[in-house]
């Protein structure tokens, strides 16, 4: 009986461990994401417009965001542009710039156009 009641607590401990924090962080606006290979950008005003650049600057798209989706591991946007799906992941995890070894706070991920897009983020300057 005693086993059975220190299994059952564990558990309970456990479970109460791996929950998800109820707390969530939000990022900072204005916001900029990019990335390299090739190179892309994504400035999000507090407005939150979004000013989106691909290809070493070759296209420049503005979109609205709509609103995000905080969630403990970072905070999600979701649309769609020209009948295509449209996302971009804000990660609260730090980030290396591989070209130019510059550490961000954030890690981000871009999907638009059918293109994903890999780089990190850091309040605008």
């Amino acid at each position: 009986m005693w086993l059975r009641w220190i299994s059952l607590s564990s558990a309970a401990l456990l479970l109460q461990a791996c929950a998800l924090p109820t707390t969530t962080e939000t990022i900072p606006l204005p916001f900029q994401a990019l990335g390299n290979e090739p190179g892309w950008s994504v400035v999000i005003s507090p407005d939150h417009q979004a000013t989106i650049t691909l290809d070493y600057g070759e296209q420049q798209l503005d979109l609205l965001l709509p609103p995000a989706q905080v969630t403990y591991a970072g905070t999600h946007y979701r649309a769609e542009y020209q009948d295509q799906p449209f996302a971009l992941d804000i990660i609260f995890n730090t980030c290396s710039d591989t070209m130019s070894d510059t550490s961000y706070p954030y890690e981000t991920r871009l999907e638009i156009l059918g293109k994903q897009y890999q780089g990190c983020g850091r309040p605008a300057p």
